[in-house]
């Protein structure tokens, strides 16, 4: 490990870095501005100007720029020296000729990098008296500001969107002295993560719109740890609120899961919480008789009702947390229990949990899919499905030849150098989908297939693989580039079918087979699906069964719409052996869960209550409550005792999750995701969610009382709804927002870092649960089907549901910002197809499943494959369709 000297004082750094990182690595505080952690270093701001002496006998030494000075063995700089000190005072006053004086009222103001760095560098006074230089805004859709004035000319937006995110909509435009960072022309930035920008920029030029349609001041946003629900990922969030109303979602610093960074569904979907769609009101009855009442009373009346039945089944739901699932469970008991699932949903979840535990192929964290060298997706859309995924495979395939640069000796930090040196090099990604995907874009070689297609490409892959195939095929080369690979990853997911799941579980088992590590990454449908799964239970279309069959005539239903699941046809027949339907949600369902529901009882959203989540990786991760919800709604675990005729032993949130663990013990290691309710810090202290400067406590209910309301308690938790406790570093799942002395911006983060772009101090968040068996036997009977493409006939048609990033998911749906990115419910085809068919654009296409018509307009479109009519999953228009179905199983009309 080298030894540097900075200031005379000596310190151990880690190989491979530059002496900007050494200084941040230690704590010690230089300024920067085109740096950033995930990017490298560019040397355009010149910020970060340091002495730089040959050795010790060097008195004299030279102005450098410490992030592109290599740290190495008896590097000496001087942070402190006066000249360089100057310098970078300098370096501030210039970038300030043209910067308006507008930080009152910049939505940027109280995080802005540009003031922490300005007041660190000591530059106080303004001399320039003259004409500013000044740019046009462009309108960049619903979810950015931009505000060019702002612009230190630092490089991050374009660097992060172009070679991060890979956008190409957004550049740099130069004209002598003048530098444009937007697009060619006004509209709609394309990329998934554009939202990404507000945290990348280093000033106020790209700034959050919704959070600007309700704003309030950073130091007076509550915030509390949180995990994003939107996706089976499950990225670590920082939700604020104010006032009882979401104002915004920010990333939360996970180097195993997200990084650094969010998508947009992620960042922006938090309106939901905000939406006329939320059940804030209790009620009773059915249709225009329904009335409002009290959340005892209609605990009460549900009560009553469940005394009276014959027979009760609980319905739980993938998006609610394990211990919500578990209290219901608990509540009707183990054999009355439904995950939620529809049974194709359920033996796809299930199927890939047994995968993953039993077979030898291990599943990776998004920060470890960023190692990969070669990727095979098979007929998943990770953009629309898991955005983060893409994002990380992008990063995977940006570093997989980064040997090239190391073999000249260009150090990785060194952004252009390494870019020159790549010469657009690429690691090698392999994908069959059922449309082009976005990632096909940096892709090897792709394919447009059907669901067929992709299944004998992958039995192709493992033969080959197998025999160690050189022919010249996609298959062969494909298995060829997996042998060779340093570290092998293959995508599929479980919305592709199971026997997507069984194909690619086949070329990742047989790789391990040969001796290759290799992971195998399997996207889940919703945020706690892998938790669903492992909880265990029927299915919808059992429990109706059981319904139909006299044993129960009513149901529980936990934040979930069935409708979604099984189709409203199905839906519409089921509950008429249902004498009542008792439902707990946060949301108005899309049709008729609750609306058909006797009693509707209100339950928190996931921002306003505490609880665990499984993403698709098996990691158990808490999220905590940041505010108190309007009209005394109680926690859903809470609301079950209350339904209940016995009583549980649980007073706190933390007393089900023991529960949960002695029942099932493959839990445990959620025990450990966070710590408990009586943890304290070492000053005895709970973690505030309210920052040091908040104000207006007097302010927030002065319409009904002008005396400082007392502080809420929280029992459930090591948080305190107040400004009140140790605002020092907590344990890191803990941790309620990124701040430190000096540094009010996220680029705080590298203060709470073991090192820069490392773990936090203390570990990252969440407990891995699933880990692949090496000691027993490769499973292969549960890849015992073989899907031959020769058994379908050549006229079959594939309806298959396509994931819409904005649009699929059914709470991000509901943000207003979102509705305006939803693409409408088509049904797109093939033009070869649609002229098979008779079909032409404009005409619309009814679609027969399960007993319910789907009505879609036709798109003809060149980019789905032949023989695959794609619709988009979780609309109104589609319910019910959640795996590929062919035309036997759905008429066309």
């Amino acid at each position: 490990m080298p030894k540097v000297i900075i200031d005379g004082i000596e310190y151990d750094v880690a190989p491979g870095r530059n002496m900007l990182e050494a200084a941040l690595d230690h704590k010690l505080d230089l300024p920067y501005f085109c740096w950033h952690p995930a990017m490298g270093s560019v040397g355009a701001c010149r910020l970060c100007a340091v002495r730089v002496y040959k050795d010790e006998n060097d008195t004299h030494g030279k102005i450098q720029m410490a992030c592109m000075t290599p740290a190495k063995e008896g590097t000496r700089i001087s942070i402190k020296d006066p000249e360089a000190a100057e310098f970078r005072r300098y370096v501030i006053e210039w970038l300030m000729v043209n910067h308006p004086h507008d930080c009152p009222v910049c939505d940027e103001g109280g995080e802005c990098h540009l003031q922490d760095m300005t007041t660190m560098c000591g530059q106080v006074y303004r001399r320039y008296r003259f004409l500013k230089r000044t740019y046009n805004n462009q309108y960049l859709g619903p979810l950015v500001n931009h505000e060019l004035n702002r612009c230190i000319q630092c490089y991050r937006c374009v660097r992060f969107y172009r070679d991060l995110a890979g956008g190409d909509d957004l550049d740099v435009f130069a004209s002598k002295n003048w530098l444009y960072f937007g697009r060619q022309e006004d509209g709609v930035l394309q990329s998934e993560f554009s939202g990404n920008l507000v945290e990348v920029c280093p000033t106020g030029v790209f700034t959050d719109k919704t959070y600007d349609r309700h704003y309030a001041r950073k130091w007076d946003l509550q915030t509390a740890p949180s995990i994003c629900i939107h996706c089976s990922l499950g990225c670590n969030t920082i939700p604020g609120e104010r006032y009882g109303y979401m104002r915004r979602v920010t990333a939360r610093y996970n180097g195993d899961v997200n990084g650094y960074f969010l998508c947009d569904r992620g960042r922006y979907g938090y309106e939901f919480a905000n939406s006329n769609s939320r059940i804030w009101e209790c009620s009773v009855g059915k249709g225009d008789e329904r009335t409002n009442i009290s959340w005892s009373g209609a605990v009460n009346h549900a009560r009553e009702a469940l005394k009276k039945a014959h027979g009760v089944i609980g319905i739980g739901s993938p998006r609610a947390s394990i211990e919500s699932n578990f209290a219901l469970k608990w509540l009707v008991g183990s054999a009355n229990f439904s995950t939620g699932f529809s049974a194709v949903e359920q033996e796809g979840a299930e199927l890939a949990l047994r995968i993953l535990r039993e077979g030898p192929a291990r599943t990776p964290s998004l920060g470890e899919v960023e190692g990969a060298d070669v990727v095979v997706i098979l007929g998943a859309d990770p953009t629309n499905e898991a955005p983060m995924l893409d994002f990380a495979i992008r990063q995977a395939m940006r570093k997989a030849p980064l040997d090239i640069a190391r073999k000249l000796k260009i150090p990785t930090w060194d952004a252009n150098a390494v870019a020159t040196a790549l010469q657009n090099a690429m690691g090698k990604l392999y994908i069959a989908a059922p449309w082009a995907i976005k990632l096909q874009g940096i892709a090897f070689e792709s394919i447009l297939a059907t669901p067929p297609m992709t299944i004998d490409l992958a039995h192709q892959i493992t033969a080959a693989i197998k025999r160690k195939s050189t022919g010249d095929n996609l298959a062969t080369r494909a298995a060829a580039d997996l042998l060779d690979a340093r570290q092998p990853l293959i995508v599929t997911s479980v919305s592709a079918g199971v026997e997507a799941l069984k194909a690619a579980a086949n070329i990742a088992w047989t790789l391990c087979e040969q001796g290759k590590d290799c992971w195998l990454s399997i996207i889940m449908p919703e945020a706690n699906t892998m938790g669903s799964a492992m909880l265990r239970g029927m299915t919808i279309e059992d429990a109706f069964y059981r319904i139909e069959s006299g044993e129960a005539n009513t149901i529980i239903v936990l934040e979930n719409d069935l409708a979604r699941r099984i189709g409203t046809g199905r839906f519409d027949l089921a509950i008429q052996n249902i004498k009542r339907i008792i439902a707990l949600d946060c949301i108005e369902t899309q049709t008729t869960t609750t609306r058909k529901a006797e009693v509707v009882i209100g339950v928190p959203s996931f921002f306003e209550a505490d609880g665990t989540f499984i993403n698709n990786e098996g990691r158990a991760q808490r999220f905590f409550q940041v505010y108190i919800p309007q009209n005394g709604i109680n926690p859903v675990w809470s609301t079950m005792q209350e339904l209940a005729s016995k009583r549980a032993e649980w007073t706190v949130i933390d007393d089900v999750l023991r529960d949960l663990v002695k029942t099932y013990p493959a839990f445990a290691p959620a025990l450990e995701a966070a710590p408990f309710a009586d943890w304290r810090s070492p000053a005895g202290r709970k973690v505030p969610r309210q920052p040091h400067r908040f104000s207006g406590r007097t302010a927030v209910r002065a319409k009904e009382n002008i005396q400082e309301p007392s502080t809420s308690p929280d029992p459930n938790t090591p948080l305190s709804f107040t400004m009140e406790g140790d605002q020092n570093p907590p344990a890191p799942s803990l941790i309620p927002r990124f701040w430190w002395p000096g540094w009010n911006s996220e680029q705080s983060i590298n203060k709470f870092q073991i090192e820069i772009g490392g773990p936090l101090h203390g570990g990252n968040p969440g407990k891995r649960m699933i880990e692949p068996s090496h000691d027993q036997p490769i499973p292969w009977d549960l890849l015992d089907t073989e899907f031959k493409i020769e058994n379908q006939k050549p006229q079959t048609l594939w309806l298959v549901p396509r994931p819409r990033i904005f649009g699929s998911e059914e709470l991000s749906r509901l943000a207003h910002a979102l509705t305006e990115l939803t693409p409408p419910a088509e049904a797109s085809i093939h033009p070869e197809c649609a002229e098979e068919l008779d079909l032409a654009l404009g005409r619309q296409i009814e679609l027969e499943i399960g007993g319910t018509s789907h009505l879609l307009n036709v798109k003809l479109d060149e980019s789905v494959a032949p023989g695959v009519v794609s619709v988009p999953s979780g609309y109104e228009e589609t319910m019910g369709i959640s795996v590929p179905v062919t035309s036997e199983d759905v008429v066309v009309k």
